[in-house]
């Protein structure tokens, strides 16, 4: 009997595995396919980015050579930053070299003001009138020096008013210069006879000096009554600028009175006051 071939029969006899690996190899070919396109993609996307190796290089090279120049840039800064602070304490030094300076050459000026005042005395209380010549004026005061003083042949280089115009109604002082030292002394060694509590009018003689000695002394003269209004012991130097109250020591310092070193400290900077300028328990001028 024949046999009889159908398509039915021949697939009934296909290997049914053959058809599992079949769409196996199938799927890993796709597979393959979209990693291969997947990578080349990358590929892309990288050049893009990146662009050549020389690209890259170029790049790196650029970074390199901006931060050794922000480097270079901040050296530079912190130089010159140095060397301000170096110009800044040497400017310091120079101020504080010209304020010494600016301060020894004030001393030193109301030094030579004084020195230049010593044959000077300005005297207070002696009346003036319109007109008055300078002559009158020289004789008023040799009649002064010989019948109040009793110092006769006191001869003197000048003598003079001392304008007042802030007080007009108020007797204007006089200034005489002497010709000698030994002169003035002699005068104002004996100014203490002037003081008369009978006569009506008062004659006050006192030295010749700057405006700023005279305020100081003012404050050392203020402080000098309050000692002795509160019956406490003092001692008052005009040549250092000083008093003492009580042991404690004062001493006017731009216009104001200060408490100072104690004594021993002062003694060793300072030489023994001259007895014209310094008094203990009364005032002098």
């Amino acid at each position: 009997m024949p046999v009889e071939h159908s398509p039915t029969a021949n697939r009934r006899k296909t290997n049914p595995l053959s058809f599992v690996n079949t769409n196996s190899a199938s799927k890993r070919l796709r597979l393959s396919e979209n990693l291969t396109q997947q990578s080349e993609k990358l590929n892309i996307e990288s050049q893009d980015t990146m662009g050549t190796p020389e690209s890259a290089n170029d790049m790196f090279r650029q970074l390199l050579e901006g931060q050794a120049a922000i480097k270079k840039s901040n050296q530079s800064i912190l130089e010159a930053i140095n060397t301000l602070k170096s110009d800044n304490i040497t400017l310091k030094k120079s101020v504080t070299t010209l304020q010494n300076t600016v301060s020894y050459l004030k001393s030193e000026n109301s030094r030579l003001d004084i020195e230049i005042r010593k044959q000077n005395i300005i005297i207070n209380g002696i009346k003036d009138f319109d007109g008055e010549t300078k002559q009158e004026l020289m004789e008023t005061i040799t009649n002064l020096l010989e019948e109040k003083l009793f110092l006769p042949g006191i001869k003197l280089d000048t003598a003079e008013r001392i304008p007042r115009n802030y007080i007009a109604s108020k007797t204007r002082p006089v200034k005489i210069r002497c010709l000698s030292h030994s002169n003035r002394n002699s005068i104002m060694e004996s100014r203490d006879l002037l003081k008369d509590e009978e006569s009506t009018q008062l004659i006050y003689l006192n030295d010749d000096l700057p405006k700023d000695v005279r305020i100081d002394r003012g404050i050392l003269r203020r402080r000098m009554k309050e000692a002795i209004a509160n019956k406490h012991t003092w001692k008052i130097s005009y040549q250092h600028n000083t008093i003492e109250v009580e042991g404690k020591l004062y001493k006017v310092i731009d216009g104001e009175l200060k408490e100072a070193k104690p004594k021993s400290s002062v003694t060793q900077t300072y030489v023994t006051p001259k007895p014209a300028n310094t008094s203990t328990g009364r005032s002098t001028q």
